[in-house]
């Protein structure tokens, strides 16, 4: 008897998942992967990132702003 079932789907990637390629790849270093975990995994508004950091807000949301346009230029590549 065969199988009638659909072969199963690639888990949908996660912001975990795609920091830690985007670090393996060279495209965030560390204290950039830090700051995107704690904010977007995480979940801390960007004054709790910066406490938590030892920053400041308006680092957190500039580090945040800047990785994440270097990431969508990457998409593909992040994707693949």
């Amino acid at each position: 008897m065969t199988d009638c079932y659909p072969a199963a789907e690639p888990p949908e990637p996660d912001a975990s998942g795609t920091l830690g390629e985007a670090r393996r790849l060279g495209l965030i270093d560390e204290p950039t992967h830090r700051t995107l975990w704690t904010v977007y995994v995480a979940g801390l508004t960007s004054a709790q990132a910066a406490s938590l950091l030892g920053s400041t807000p308006e680092l957190v949301r500039w580090r945040c702003s800047r990785a994440l346009r270097k990431l969508a230029a990457h998409a593909e590549l992040l994707a693949a």
